[in-house]
């Protein structure tokens, strides 16, 4: 692991300086994985129940700052960068961007972490990810709290008339998108808003301090990768790779019943994954919950993590 630093001569190229949190103290770390170099933000006491927040396209670990505002004195919060996002490794073509790689990255960087266990929240992308690293190593998951994703253990679907909210993954998934995405990333910034139920509280300029990270050609190629392996065979091997798994721990699924991207419905049957799963639609927020309604997020942590997570030994 590298010196804790803020200086751009340690970020990949095309990222900038990092956000701060106001009224938290964030330290950052980077460390070597097969996959490149991964940055991970943590806040909070040590000694507190420990909880890894992996965030969702196109955000990156800045997504939990107004929850981690929420639960810095309660928890110690452990914030990794996807591959492709943020602060962390873009490695090239689209293989790399299949969701088992993405898992097996947590998996590797609890690991270089000294983490033997650790509960777990992950909202869109990164809950489908999380759910992978739970299945594949359970032994490194204590608890999850899934938002806005879907199961990765197919089971019924919704109606195919829900299903076209899913229209977003072709356009990213299109030859030419990262190109466009890059040229003008404020298209991003303004897609990610247009289901909001609270404008005042996840505003234009928070959706700008994602945005402006994919003029970086890289990362705008990482983000149609990200969506062009999933529907180029990602999505059908999950499936299949999953068919008749069951969680071993307690799992909580929050689905938004205005979400413009993730169907609700998927909410239904969530029992069948497990003997601890659950899952409901709560209608106060669009897909972007943790940015929307933070506080919602943390009495969701508090009501259903910390209780039952430990420190890091």
């Amino acid at each position: 692991m590298s010196a804790t630093t803020s200086t751009t001569a340690a970020f990949p190229a095309g990222a900038g300086p990092l956000p701060d949190v106001p009224g938290v103290e964030i330290t950052h770390e980077f460390h070597d994985l097969p996959a490149g170099r991964f940055h991970v933000a943590r806040a909070g006491d040590p000694s507190k129940p420990a909880i890894m927040l992996v965030h969702g396209f196109p955000q990156h670990w800045w997504c939990w700052h107004g929850v981690v505002q929420e639960l810095a004195a309660d928890a110690h919060l452990v914030m990794p960068d996807l591959r492709g996002y943020g602060w962390s490794a873009v490695p090239s073509g689209r293989s790399a961007y299949t969701k088992g790689e993405l898992a097996n990255d947590l998996g590797l960087l609890l690991d270089a972490m000294g983490i033997e266990q650790i509960a777990v929240v992950g909202h869109d992308w990164g809950a489908w990810v999380s759910q992978l690293l739970a299945l594949r190593r359970p032994e490194l998951v204590s608890r999850l709290l899934l938002l806005s994703m879907a199961p990765v253990i197919q089971g019924p679907r919704p109606p195919a008339r829900t299903l076209l909210r899913m229209w977003y993954q072709v356009a990213f998934a299109a030859p030419g998108s990262a190109a466009v995405i890059s040229r003008d990333p404020g298209l991003i910034g303004r897609g990610i808003r247009q289901d909001v139920q609270r404008p005042e509280a996840f505003t234009s300029a928070d959706a700008h301090a994602y945005a402006e990270l994919y003029r970086d050609p890289a990362r705008a190629k990482a983000a149609q990768h990200c969506y062009r392996s999933f529907l180029l065979g990602d999505a059908a091997k999950t499936f299949a790779a999953t068919k008749g798994q069951r969680f071993a721990m307690p799992v909580r699924f929050v689905l938004s019943a205005h979400d413009a991207y993730v169907p609700p419905g998927f909410a239904a049957g969530a029992e069948r994954l497990g003997a601890q799963v659950e899952a409901f639609v709560q209608d106060r927020t669009g897909h972007f919950l943790p940015d929307e309604d933070p506080g919602y997020t943390a009495e969701q942590v508090r009501e259903f993590v910390i209780p039952h997570a430990a420190p890091l030994s």
